[in-house]
């Protein structure tokens, strides 16, 4: 899970591991402009899953890895919907 990765992995703020998450999909570090994009983005998810948290706990419940119960399920669950934007990414995507 890219987002538990960020969280656990990423760094101590959460500026650090924004750009974490954007270096291990995109093989690069990201631009201002990008870093602003990835806040904004990411504080976003977190105010939407903060206004639902039983949609942070059904996003977190898809598939067969388990969210770590150490980390902030809405914290978890924004990084998530981060990640999917990341690998939807072009410079993530393989063009042949």
């Amino acid at each position: 899970m890219i987002a538990q990765r960020m969280l656990r992995e990423g760094g101590k703020t959460r500026a650090e591991q924004l750009a974490w998450a954007f270096h291990l999909v995109l093989g690069r570090n990201p631009g201002e402009r990008e870093r602003d994009v990835l806040k904004r983005l990411y504080d976003e998810q977190r105010a939407l899953y903060a206004a639902d948290p039983a949609a942070a706990r059904k996003l977190l419940g898809v598939g067969d890895a388990k969210p770590d119960p150490a980390l902030d399920p809405l914290d978890l669950a924004a990084g998530t919907a981060l990640a999917q934007a990341l690998l939807n990414h072009d410079g993530a995507v393989m063009r042949r």
